[in-house]
């Protein structure tokens, strides 16, 4: 709540892109469990993200989990 300035889970508020997108960064700088990777722009231009939150094992080893996921696919 204090980092998005709102009080997640009131009724009838919602964190807009930014504010999603500034959170999933500045829980990535925090911690080693969490990575946010930009695939690209949405059709209005925001960075469309992707965040990975796993073990410190799991995420050196992301690559690799990524492959085998893709062959499963």
């Amino acid at each position: 709540s204090q980092l998005l300035g709102i009080e997640v889970g009131a009724e009838r508020v919602l964190a807009d892109w930014a504010q999603i997108t500034r959170y999933f960064g500045e829980l990535a700088a925090a911690s080693p469990r969490v990575r946010v990777d930009t695939l690209g722009a949405t059709t209005q231009g925001r960075p469309l993200v992707m965040a990975t939150i796993t073990s410190p094992e799991n995420m050196r080893r992301l690559e690799e989990i990524r492959r085998a996921q893709a062959r499963l696919a």
